[in-house]
């Protein structure tokens, strides 16, 4: 049962079966999934197409920190596949292989970070913040962390007992 605003789930893949599911009964408010080595940061928020008893909200937040930078070749490629219009085609290609339509559709929140940066999630009482940080090449003498990216949810109200 969900205990708290926000259940997070720090794993790649599909949840297990012990895992908060989205329509459960008891449904926690979110589900957020944090994946890993990308090159760049995003959040990015779930529907379920179809699936009306899906209570909870799912975001799945990346932030790949200090690495290796992407040429701008490779941001661009990236950022194009990244847009409505390429997820348009490749909807469109799928479909005429036969390809069965997707349970989960995936919506960025806004467009990629391609820094250097880092993330710090902070979950409490009032709920749950991410903020995702980098700093500016021009600033190595005295760094500073710059705020590129900020998701938060705030706490459900609390639920009277049955």
């Amino acid at each position: 049962s969900d205990t708290g605003p926000v259940s997070v789930l720090s794993c790649p893949g599909p949840p297990a079966p012990t895992r908060p599911r989205p329509s459960a009964p008891h449904a926690p408010r979110s589900l957020a999934v944090l994946p890993g080595d990308v090159h760049h940061a995003y959040v990015a928020e779930a529907s379920f197409p179809g699936h009306a008893d899906v209570r909870s909200s799912v975001i799945q937040a990346v932030c790949s920190p200090i690495r290796n930078p992407l040429s701008r070749h490779e941001r661009i490629i990236l950022g194009i596949f990244q847009t409505r219009t390429a997820a348009s085609v490749m909807r469109f290609l799928a479909s005429t292989a036969l390809v069965k339509k997707p349970a989960v559709r995936w919506r960025f929140t806004r467009r990629p970070a391609f820094d250097n940066q880092i993330a710090t999630l902070v979950i409490g009482p009032f709920g749950v913040r991410l903020d995702i940080e980098k700093t500016r090449p021009k600033e190595w003498e005295h760094p500073k962390l710059h705020r590129s990216i900020t998701w938060a949810i705030e706490a459900a109200p609390a639920r009277e007992p049955a």
